[in-house]
């Protein structure tokens, strides 16, 4: 696995010696937002990684695709916002994608993902899992089904 946002070496070197390229990505300024302009960085280091394959005679399609992301699902505002509040969270930093809403929301939002091409998202896990456990069985239950259909 190999990640950056670099525009030239990066490229290169995961087309080189990746199995997966793990991508940057914006953190929101408030859940729920979504900006078109986050989907652009995400969206032009996966065009350099592929390009840089080709060059190479990789074929791209080799390459998998995988973000970070930080996820509150509810069945009410209040609990996925719960989900992803810094407390649950300790001293952990976290500056990637953070998506909050329902499971139809999530299943939007990551849906704008996969259609660039990112096949992977590695989920913010909580210091105490038992704390999330409901964020995390929604999230099993009623977004994951939908995502593997995409």
């Amino acid at each position: 696995i190999l990640g950056g946002i670099g525009k030239k070496r990066t490229p290169a070197l995961a087309a080189r010696f990746a199995d997966e390229f793990n991508l940057q990505t914006s953190r929101r300024r408030a859940p729920g937002d979504h900006h078109k302009s986050e989907l652009k960085s995400p969206a032009r280091q996966i065009d350099l990684v592929r390009a840089a394959a080709e060059e190479i005679g990789r074929d791209p399609a080799g390459i998998l695709f995988s973000m970070s992301a930080l996820v509150g699902v509810g069945i009410t505002r209040e609990q996925a916002t719960a989900a992803i509040e810094p407390a649950n969270f300790a001293s952990q930093t976290f500056d990637g994608a953070t998506f909050c809403g329902s499971a139809v929301q999530i299943v939007d939002e990551l849906g704008r993902y996969a259609e660039l091409g990112i096949s992977r998202v590695y989920v913010r896990a909580p210091t105490s899992m038992a704390s999330l456990a409901g964020n995390f069985e929604l999230l099993a239950a009623d977004v994951l089904p939908q995502l593997a259909k995409l």
